[in-house]
């Protein structure tokens, strides 16, 4: 399970709690720039979609992904550098 709840927006960036998983859970304080997010969702899909796609990508490469308790989405880009494509293609992939 991945639950994003919004905690402060701004014009520039909007913050988020993400919590992950059902029984231990793991939360999260995630940043989203609107530059990222327009550029990867064409502002067609809501920030806690691109969120949960995110994490949903993180989680199928990895069972147990180490990830600051605090980051911006647009950084994890230099820790997979086919993020921001993927993310782009998961969230216009038909039946998603």
């Amino acid at each position: 399970m991945i639950g994003v709840t919004l905690i402060e927006a701004t014009p520039e960036r909007s913050s988020y709690e993400v919590v992950v998983g059902t029984h231990s859970q793991i939360h999260y304080r995630v940043h989203l720039s609107s530059v990222f997010y327009s550029r990867v969702s064409g502002r067609q899909f809501t920030h806690e979609w691109v969120i949960v796609q995110a994490f949903q990508y993180i989680l199928e490469r990895e069972e147990n992904p180490i990830l600051p308790k605090t980051f911006d989405l647009e950084d994890l880009a230099t820790r997979f550098p086919e993020f921001e494509t993927s993310i782009k293609e998961r969230l216009h992939a038909p039946n998603r």
